[in-house]
């Protein structure tokens, strides 16, 4: 496995700006030549001397089909394009955002050397004129998609040793997935990053990527494969093609190994709140038959189910934060999720290590509590089980707001919001009508205890999980299990985590802990 791979555990390397605009070396393609690749253009067509003089004159985006080009052109199986300009030596940069959105491949060089490339043969091959796509890429800007990640990082090295002062040349081949195929384009802009460095987090048109190459991990490979969309349509469930190579523990996974552990369907959702907004993305999805049915499957050797998240721990730079406080509450003797790393790659794009999780919801190989049934509305069945998010909004996770009943959203609804009453009333301590009654107090410690180890500044108010079983089994509101941990030990400014002194629940204070405390 290449030592590179382990430097970039998050995959995606990205930087944000200040609030001036950067230095633009070209903007929307700006003024440029270009020839339809009907044939082969001249070899030299790279060189930055190369006499273009017979090439068409082309102004910002280019292509047909989108309705948003502004060069239009034929429909054609792939173009070529030369950009010119300068850089002084007072502009000399040593790092660069190379912007592009494209349908459906290119290969982009700077002065004749491979910069970058997306869905088309592999770095260092010059596909042929009449090559096609290895795959279909949809443009993305005509979509007025949020916070798409379009930019390639490219770092001092190449800069060093391509970029020139005076004249150069950014050349591109674009293909497309067809002969003369429905649509084709191209965009692009390039600006100097040296001196970009505060944050701002809502900048997307800053946001870029560094490719990195997998080649074989000690972690699992997962590989999705979507149509020309991908993956960038928020609050939609996209069905995908899911493999998974994984050889045992211990054993290394290579790329170019059989899919030995899952190769199926699935359906991927983005997943989170203000984490979707990441540029680094989580996802929920659902193994699933080739009919769209659920499928209880066992992936990377954990219990079989058909929903699971595959968590990318963009905050938490160490990656490894769930795990410890999962691992902890296991000894501690709870259900916490199962966890199992593995390198991620999407439409043949590797996008880093990410933590295949269990989702949190009732099965006898994960929360094993009664499971309510819609015709469950009734006397004691209505009564359990539950799992219940304690957030601002508050949200029914199973059975989840699309299954559960009325009777039951009024019976679990009511029993929350009544505790406060049973803490905060004269006879709280009463062990048949105070809060005892109601609330088990061990998982309430075991709680309190990993939230003020971890110091979680999230605590007792985001990813609050808590689960009831049927009064006849054991109706006491239960705390947990255990989520979303990426801003604990210290990883965190916001509500005094990064302080080694105090307390959360002094802090977050909805869920009446130090009331509690009182017994």
């Amino acid at each position: 496995m290449k030592k590179i791979i382990n430097f970039f555990l998050f995959g995606l390397i990205v930087f944000y700006t200040k609030s001036q605009e950067p230095n633009y070396f070209y903007l929307n393609n700006g003024i440029y030549k270009y020839f339809i690749g009907n044939t082969e253009p001249p070899l030299s067509w790279l060189d930055i001397n190369f006499n273009d003089s017979d090439w068409t004159n082309g102004y910002h985006r280019i292509g047909y089909g989108d309705g948003d080009d502004s060069t239009v052109i034929d429909p054609c199986s792939s173009l070529y394009l030369r950009i010119e300009f300068y850089v002084s030596e007072a502009d000399y940069c040593k790092e660069a955002n190379f912007m592009v959105d494209y349908d459906d491949a290119f290969v982009a060089y700077l002065n004749g050397v491979e910069m970058c490339r997306s869905n088309i043969g592999v770095k260092g091959d010059t596909p042929s004129f009449d090559q096609l796509a290895g795959r279909s890429h949809e443009a993305v800007d005509y979509r007025n998609l949020r916070f798409t990640v379009k930019g390639f990082y490219i770092d001092s090295s190449f800069l060093d040793s391509n970029l020139k002062i005076g004249k150069n040349i950014i050349a591109v081949q674009l293909h497309n997935d067809s002969i003369n195929g429905s649509d084709l384009t191209f965009n692009s802009s390039l600006f100097d990053l040296t001196n970009i460095i505060d944050f701002n987090f809502y900048y997307d048109r800053y946001r870029y990527k560094k490719l990195m190459k997998l080649d074989s991990s000690k972690h699992p490979i997962v590989i999705i494969n979507t149509d020309e969309y991908g993956l960038e349509i928020e609050d939609d469930r996209i069905p995908v093609k899911m493999a998974i190579i994984y050889s045992g523990e211990g054993r290394i996974n290579k790329i170019t190994d059989f899919y030995n552990d899952y190769y199926g369907f699935a359906n991927i959702k983005v997943r989170g709140q203000s984490s979707r907004d990441f540029i680094k993305r989580s996802f929920n999805f659902e193994t699933q038959d080739a009919f769209g049915n659920n499928n209880n499957v066992s992936l990377m050797g954990l219990p079989a189910e058909n929903d699971w998240v595959l968590f990318g721990p963009f905050a938490d730079k160490s990656q490894f934060r769930n795990e410890i406080m999962f691992t902890l509450g296991r000894k501690l003797g709870h259900y916490e999720p199962r966890t199992k790393f593995c390198e991620v790659i999407i439409n043949d794009e590797y996008v880093g290590l990410y933590s295949l999780t269990e989702e949190i919801k009732i099965d006898e190989n994960r929360l094993n509590i009664t499971n309510l049934d819609p015709d469950d509305d009734y006397g004691v069945d209505v009564t359990g089980g539950y799992i219940y998010k304690f957030d601002k909004r508050g949200s029914y996770v199973d059975p989840s707001d699309e299954n559960i009943t009325e009777n039951q959203k009024n019976y679990i609804r009511n029993f929350i919001e009544n505790i406060p009453d049973r803490i905060n009333n004269a006879g709280f301590l009463d062990p048949d009508t105070g809060y005892t009654a109601y609330i088990d107090t061990a998982s309430l410690i075991d709680y309190i205890i990993l939230n003020e180890l971890s110091k979680n500044a999230d605590s007792y108010l985001y990813s609050t999980y808590m689960y009831k079983d049927r009064d006849d089994i054991d109706g006491r509101l239960k705390y947990g299990p255990l989520w979303d941990y990426d801003l604990c030990f210290g990883n965190a400014t916001f509500q005094f985590g990064n302080l080694t002194e105090g307390w959360q629940f002094e802090i977050n204070t909805r869920l009446y802990i130090t009331n509690m405390l009182r017994d």
